[in-house]
């Protein structure tokens, strides 16, 4: 006689069976938005995908130097190979650069490739000259350059529906939830340089470019302020925030040892900076280069209201009203209409 029979019950169920019936019977909960602060340990209900190329566009990975890599291939530490340089690009420049054979230019990190360049030569492999630069390693072509949708292509899947939401995800998710906010509201978020936007004709009826064209080249500010005019619909408000109207001083602190250097990257910056600049102190010491710091901090465009009014109105932009901003307060902030 069955235990069952014995009972009177019927017979057991086996664990696996029982288990199935009850995962059956369970369903998922319906998705639901949260903030950013929410999402720890959350699960994502559906695909994360890039909302445009990361990185935008092809740029320097290291500071260094911008060349055509058959330039300097018989470059070595026994014979090196010397180069003019023609200029610089910093990172933000919004300039189109182009770079002749036989020369190089001095580039930042972050800093869009010129035409022209095919490798990046880091600046520890040069003596780190201005007007003529003397490099004493080959680079290969491609070398030290990030080109555009190289970690991702806009549409690519960043995120898998189902991952658990950790630090690593938050950071992901940061910049595509503002992405998110804006089309929940009809509205679209495209990147893009100030004078190449990526929009059709007056397509805008609001534009906002706060704290932007404070670090446009001088030169560009004309051209910025055409596509902001092109993109706007008649009658739509365009806010210019944050323009500088004194000359700002570089906000990069300054250091007369060594020490003190990596003392301050430890302390603001952590033990990978500290440890990177570390690294090429040494190098410069075992090569005998000279040491070469150059600030990344410089703001490039300041004007007077007069003066940013002025330039402003050539493309057709129409002031409403002009306040200082809070802080720093040696800015400005622009409120302009396009005439209808």
């Amino acid at each position: 006689m069955s235990v069952a029979e014995h009972t009177g019950q019927a017979a057991m169920q086996p664990v696996e069976s029982y288990l199935d019936e009850v995962l059956a019977a369970i369903r998922p909960l319906p998705p639901r938005e949260l903030r950013l602060d929410e999402v720890g340990g959350a699960v994502l209900a559906e695909d994360v995908t890039a909302a445009w190329a990361l990185p935008p566009f092809d740029n320097s990975g290291m500071d260094g130097y911008a060349v055509l890599a058959a330039d300097v291939a018989a470059a070595t530490p026994e014979r090196p190979v010397t180069l003019p340089v023609r200029g610089e690009v910093p990172a933000g420049d919004t300039r189109t650069h182009h770079l002749d054979q036989g020369t190089c230019l001095r580039i930042m990190t972050g800093a869009p490739l010129p035409s022209g360049a095919d490798a990046v030569i880091p600046v520890e492999w040069t003596d780190g000259g201005s007007a003529h630069v003397t490099i004493s390693r080959a680079p290969e072509p491609g070398n030290s350059i990030r080109r555009a949708g190289g970690d991702a292509a806009a549409g690519d899947v960043l995120l898998t529906a189902g991952t658990r939401v950790g630090p690593v995800q938050i950071g992901l998710l940061a910049t595509d939830e503002e992405v998110a906010v804006l089309r929940r509201f009809g509205l679209e978020a495209r990147q893009a340089l100030t004078d190449q936007l990526p929009l059709p004709d007056e397509c805008a009826s609001v534009v906002v470019c706060n704290n932007v064209l404070l670090v446009v080249p001088r030169e560009k500010i004309p051209a910025s302020l055409r596509e902001i005019h092109r993109v706007a619909k008649p009658g739509a408000r365009i806010f210019l925030g944050e323009i500088p109207f004194v000359k700002p001083d570089d906000p990069t602190p300054q250091f007369e040892t060594r020490r003190q250097t990596l003392s301050f990257l430890y302390r603001k910056h952590g033990l990978r900076t500290w440890f990177g600049m570390l690294r090429r102190m040494v190098w410069w010491a075992l090569t005998g280069r000279p040491a070469v710091l150059r600030p990344g901090t410089a703001i490039t465009f300041y004007a007077t209201p007069a003066e940013f009014v002025a330039m402003a109105q050539v493309p057709g932009l129409e002031l409403l009203r002009y306040w200082q901003h809070e802080d720093p307060n040696t800015r400005n902030d622009y409120l302009f209409r396009k005439p209808s």
